[in-house]
C-alpha cells in the first residue's frame, strides 16, 4: 500500500501580504479580498482631498517663488522641487499607511497613483515658467484629473494584479499630456485671436505709428488708443548683457494737442523741475532725478505735431532687491536716431511679431 504524503503544516497565507504568492501562477486574473465600505470611503476622499491639498500647496509655493526677481533660477527652482517633493513625500507616507491600517492588499499601489499624479501636476507647474503666460491650467486639474482617472483605471482593474497599476499609470500620464494639449491648443487660439485684433487695429488707427528701427532691440510689446489716439511699444535688447539684463524700451507716440500743454522739456525748469535735459539735434535727453526708479527719456517731434517719447526702464524688482541699482548705460543720442515713422508694412510686421 503506498500513502500519500502530509502536507506541511503552517499558518494559511495573509490574503493582504504583498509577499504572499499568487494562488494561480501564470493567471491574469488574481482573486482579491472584498475591500472595506469604510477603506473604499477612504480612497474616494483621499482620491478628491489630497490632489486638492497637494494644489493648494503646490500652487502657494509656485506663486511664492514667482514674486522673485528672477523665476528661473535654476537653484531657486532647485530649492522649491526639494520642498515638493518633500511635500508629495509625506503626503504618499500618510495615504499608504493609512490604507494599510484599513487591510487594503497591496496599498503602495494607490499610494503611487495620487503621488504620480501630484509630481506630474509640480512639473506642470514649473514648465508653465518658461512657456507664454497663455499657457495654464485650471487650478486644480493638474493634479486632481490625473487622481481621479488613474484611481478610475485602478479600481476596474482591481482584480487583474499584473494590469491595473500600470494601466492606472498610463491613464495618469495620458490625462497630464491631454491637459498640457488643451492648454496649448487654447493658448494658440487665445494668440490668434489676439494677432487679428491687433493688425486690425493697426490698419485702421487714426495716428502715423512710430517705431524704433534699431538693430539692438526688437518689439516685446504693443498696445493701440484711439481716443485719444496714441501707440506703445515695447522694446527688449536682442542680445542682453549682464549689466543691461533686465532693461527695457518704451516707445510712446501720440498727437501734440493744444489742450496738453505738453512741451519736449516739460519738468526740465531749473527752478522746479526734476529732469535734467539736454538737446541733442532735434531731440531732448532727459534725466530724471527723483532717485529711486529712476528713469531717462528721449522726447522729440517724429513729425509735424506727431511727438514720441523712449523711456528707458528697469523692472520694479531690481529697485526692490536692490535701491542702489545703477542705472543702466545706454546711448539715448544715439536711439533717437532711430526713432521714425513707420515704413509701409513695419506696423504690421511689429503686430505679428508680438503675438508670436
Amino acid at each position: 500500500m503506498s500513502s500519500t504524503p502530509a502536507s506541511p503544516s503552517g499558518p494559511d497565507p495573509d490574503p493582504t501580504d504583498d509577499s504572499a504568492p499568487d494562488p494561480t501562477p501564470g493567471s491574469t486574473s488574481t482573486p482579491e479580498p472584498a475591500l472595506s465600505p469604510g477603506a473604499v470611503q477612504v480612497m474616494a476622499m483621499a482620491t478628491v482631498l489630497c490632489p486638492l491639498l497637494m494644489a493648494v500647496a503646490l500652487r502657494f509655493l509656485d506663486f511664492s517663488t514667482l514674486l522673485s526677481a528672477d523665476s528661473t533660477n535654476p537653484v531657486l527652482i532647485l530649492h522649491i522641487s526639494a520642498i515638493a517633493t518633500a511635500l508629495i513625500g509625506v503626503m504618499h507616507l500618510l495615504v499608504l499607511l493609512l490604507l494599510r491600517h484599513l487591510g487594503v492588499p497591496r496599498p503602495w499601489e494607490f499610494s503611487t497613483i495620487l503621488s504620480t499624479a501630484f509630481v506630474l501636476g509640480f512639473v506642470q507647474l514649473q514648465t508653465a515658467r518658461f512657456l507664454p503666460p497663455l499657457v495654464s491650467q485650471p487650478f486644480p486639474a493638474p493634479c486632481l484629473l490625473p487622481s481621479l482617472f488613474g484611481a478610475l483605471g485602478w479600481a476596474l482593474t482591481r482584480h487583474r494584479r499584473g494590469l491595473r497599476l500600470p494601466l492606472a499609470l498610463v491613464l495618469v500620464v495620458a490625462t497630464a499630456l491631454g491637459l498640457v494639449g488643451l492648454s496649448w491648443r487654447a493658448a494658440e487660439h487665445a494668440r490668434e485671436q489676439r494677432r487679428e485684433e491687433l493688425l486690425s487695429d493697426v490698419a485702421g488707427h487714426p495716428l502715423p505709428i512710430v517705431v524704433l528701427d534699431s538693430p539692438g532691440w526688437e518689439p516685446s510689446s504693443m498696445r493701440l488708443d484711439v481716443d485719444p489716439p496714441e501707440v506703445s511699444i515695447g522694446y527688449v535688447l536682442v542680445d542682453p548683457s549682464p549689466e543691461l539684463d533686465g532693461a527695457g524700451l518704451a516707445l510712446h507716440s501720440e498727437v501734440l494737442r493744444e489742450e496738453m500743454r505738453w512741451t519736449l522739456r516739460e519738468e526740465c525748469d531749473p527752478r522746479g523741475g526734476t529732469w535734467d535735459c539736454v538737446e541733442r539735434g532735434n531731440a531732448v535727453i532727459a534725466t530724471d532725478r527723483g532717485g529711486y526708479g529712476a528713469q531717462a527719456q528721449v522726447r522729440m517731434e517724429v513729425a509735424h505735431g506727431i511727438i514720441a517719447r523712449l523711456t528707458v526702464y528697469l523692472p520694479d524688482d531690481y529697485y526692490e532687491e536692490n535701491p542702489n541699482t545703477a542705472f543702466p548705460e545706454i546711448d539715448l543720442a544715439e536711439l533717437s536716431e532711430h526713432i521714425r515713422l513707420a515704413e509701409p508694412g513695419k506696423a504690421e510686421e511689429i503686430a505679428v511679431a508680438v503675438t508670436d
